[in-house]
């Protein structure tokens, strides 16, 4: 259980600061050729949040402590709150900060570094993308397809990113070719329990009461289909928060046995002196609960969105050992975003998706010929925040998300490896099979699909984990 409340620790973490994390110690991914260690609270060496470069090093110390590079690799993320990160030499990445989205200092002696949270290349560094996982090559979110070579992964609960995986992306995104560099990519699920009224029909349950819907582009593995899914199986859930406590789930993985739960959604009846409030109709006491709001704990207040772990119910109580907030995005001047989420309190112009508002009265609208907005509606969207208001340039409406939404498109670019036949293989990780008659060869035919071919495959249908091609492209000449 002490191993677990450490590792629970190191997700809030995670998700409170887009610097590196270093209290409590964060478990995390690294590039190749770096090595970081962190030393927690309580003295003991565990892994920590920085990421080395080709070549470098880094280390980071416990809740207050600092860190710092070596002259040739990434900067290694420095202490909890009130650590500062340190950029290495030419190339490097700054990460580590303070507050809500950390303070950055960008590679010293060359023009390539970023800082996460802090200054890099572009004037949209320090930007922040929210949203699930559409393709790999390196990773695709919100329609920006991010560089993830030198990010620093961190998961909880996954060994590695998978489609539909609700993420965090901190970098720097390049709007007009719709790339980024990441630096940083955070990702948890957001529930985990036991399915209840499941309506097979409209693709509806509840975990501990919370609501979950699903659409189209929805990815299950552990199942074949929904249909598959039934009441009393174990799942883990990763979503889109929406309207009256509903999560829109963009994965849902079976579990093959019950684990510890997990619960998000917005706060309600917060009751301080008691140490309680409810998410939807569940009651929530977190009397002994680790508070991680990325600042006092008075940040824990009415409507805010948080993700709550815990041991399960008691005393009609769900029993929390951490409260953490929700993936929640920066609000500063000049912040970019990009999210990805169901729009609710709709107004024509205005709505809100995420708790954040949105002016969407000079943005593009794409994503069918009805392009209809509404409430329920999931959108993908990228703007600049000015005075509190995400000012929209560009939405996109999502499929299962009423008129005019378009159909999900998946994809995976890169080397195939662990070929068996056009049935079975992998790109960037991801299990891939294009032995369909319906799939269309570009640039070369499936007699010459094989593992070191480059490809880029591109899908509509993830059934069970695998990726169901409707197009496989080569992405250099065949003989």
């Amino acid at each position: 259980m002490k191993r677990f409340l450490a590792l629970l620790l190191a997700s809030a973490l995670a998700v409170s600061g887009c610097g590196g994390g270093g209290g409590g110690g964060e478990v995390s991914a690294v590039s190749p050729g770096g090595t970081s260690t962190s030393t927690g609270p309580q003295g003991s060496a565990i892994p920590g949040t920085a990421g080395g470069g080709d070549g470098g090093s880094g280390a980071g110390t416990g809740a207050s402590g600092s860190g710092s590079a070596s002259d040739s690799g990434s900067g290694s993320a420095a202490g909890g709150d009130t650590g500062t990160g340190v950029a290495g030499g030419p190339g490097g990445v700054g990460s580590g900060g303070t507050g809500v989205d950390g303070t950055g200092v960008a590679a010293a002696g060359g023009d390539t570094g970023v800082g996460s949270g802090g200054t890099g290349v572009s004037a949209s560094a320090g930007s922040v993308g929210i949203g699930s996982v559409d393709g790999f090559g390196s990773i695709i979110v919100n329609g920006i397809r991010y560089d993830i070579s030198r990010a620093q992964l961190s998961l909880s609960d996954a060994t590695e990113l998978k489609l539909g995986m609700t993420v965090r992306v901190i970098g720097s995104v390049d709007a007009e070719q719709a790339t980024g560099t990441a630096t940083r990519v955070i990702s948890s699920p957001e529930l985990r329990g036991p399915i209840s009224g499941l309506d097979r029909a409209s693709g509806r349950f509840s975990l501990l009461t919370v609501p979950v819907s699903t659409d189209s582009s929805t990815v299950v593995e552990g199942a074949a289909s929904l249909a598959a899914l039934a009441d009393g199986q174990d799942v883990q859930v990763y979503g889109l928060p929406g309207s009256n406590g509903e999560w829109r789930a963009t994965r849902i993985e079976v579990l093959p046995a019950a684990r510890l739960p997990v619960v998000s959604g917005t706060v309600s009846d917060l009751d301080r002196t008691q140490r309680r409030f409810r998410i939807g109709s569940l009651l929530v006491n977190y009397a002994t609960a680790q508070v991680d709001m990325g600042g006092p704990e008075s940040a824990l207040a009415e409507g805010t969105i948080v993700r709550v772990s815990g041991t399960g119910m008691a005393g009609g109580a769900f029993m929390a050992d951490a409260v953490q907030w929700w993936q929640a995005p920066a609000s500063r001047d000049g912040q970019v975003l990009n999210l990805g989420g169901l729009v609710s309190d709709f107004a024509g112009a205005t709505f809100r998706l995420q708790g954040v508002t949105v002016d969407a009265s000079a943005a593009r609208i794409t994503g069918g010929p009805g392009r209809t907005l509404g409430n329920g509606v999931r959108v993908e969207l990228s703007g600049q925040m000015r005075g509190g208001v995400l000012l929209a340039t560009r939405i996109k409406i999502r499929d299962g998300a009423g008129p005019g939404a378009e159909s999900a498109t998946y994809s995976a670019e890169g080397t195939v490896s662990h070929f068996r036949s056009t049935a079975g293989f992998k790109v960037q990780g991801q299990d891939i099979d294009a032995s369909g008659p319906h799939v269309v060869f570009g640039n070369g035919t499936a007699q010459q699909l094989r593992t070191g071919a480059k490809v880029k495959v591109t899908g509509s249908r993830v059934v069970d984990g695998v990726l169901i091609a409707d197009r496989v492209d080569f992405l250099e000449k065949k003989d």
